[in-house]
């Protein structure tokens, strides 16, 4: 069979005997991944990210942890207890994006939470505004501030938590 291979996609040995390396490197990872599956199933723990209240994962001290939202307060946590399942988060390993460090997130979220919200979208419209002027050449300046709020419309017109009610009104 080794003969086939070679010859069929036109192989050399050392092609071959580097593909049968990775595929045993890339064997030992799957091993080792399923050794600490098996881990956390005995005691009893569950490497999900799906539940209320996940924000997002964020690293914190190198490791994968939760940025969990209840009410107005924002938390990292290591392990979270749904019903009878003791729920953390997966290894950095099977996480193919780089976390954002939890500090920072937290540090952000508090500088949010204490301006007011009216600067801040005010401060979001003139950028967005000066953005396309950049961006785009317009007949006029009434374009991009059309533009800018018809922007913030489609994005927030559905309502959240944030912004329930939401429709930007330009006045020029």
């Amino acid at each position: 069979m080794n003969s086939n291979i070679k010859s069929r996609f036109g192989l050399k040995k050392t092609d071959v005997d580097s593909y049968r390396r990775q595929l045993s490197s890339m064997q030992k990872a799957l091993d080792k991944s399923s050794k600490k599956e098996k881990s956390n199933a005995e005691d009893g723990s569950v490497p999900i990210a799906l539940f209320d209240g996940l924000v997002d994962l964020v690293e914190q001290d190198g490791v994968p942890t939760f940025l969990i939202k209840n009410g107005e307060n924002i938390t990292v946590e290591c392990e979270v207890v749904t019903g009878e399942m003791r729920n953390v988060p997966p290894s950095k390993e099977q996480i193919p994006w780089l976390l954002p460090r939890a500090e920072e997130v937290l540090k952000h979220y508090q500088k949010y939470s204490l301006e007011d919200s009216r600067g801040i979208d005010g401060t979001l419209f003139h950028d967005l505004v000066a953005y396309l002027k950049q961006a785009a050449e317009l007949p006029n300046d009434n374009y991009y501030v059309m533009l800018a709020a018809w922007l913030l419309h489609t994005i927030f017109a559905r309502g959240s938590e944030l912004y329930p009610h939401y429709l930007p009104i330009c006045s020029s």
